[in-house]
């Protein structure tokens, strides 16, 4: 059996192909938790500021978490 240049080339390209998309999917994933992190970090310091001054933020960083 004969493999043709083309029949090549076509594999290759969808090897490339799905090679981006798996990177696409991690780049996506990382920058998600990456977003989190930040909220929670920002969450946490904006509760340990304020909470102290007034209670009522401080019992509702309580209830989410961030305390």
């Amino acid at each position: 059996m004969v493999i043709s240049d083309a029949y090549i080339e076509e594999n290759l390209n969808m090897v490339h192909k799905l090679k981006l998309l798996c990177w696409g999917i991690v780049g996506a994933t990382l920058a998600t938790h990456v977003i989190d992190d930040a909220y929670t970090l920002g969450m946490y310091k904006a509760c340990h500021k304020w909470g102290k001054n007034y209670s009522s933020v401080k019992k509702a960083c309580k209830v989410t978490g961030h305390w």
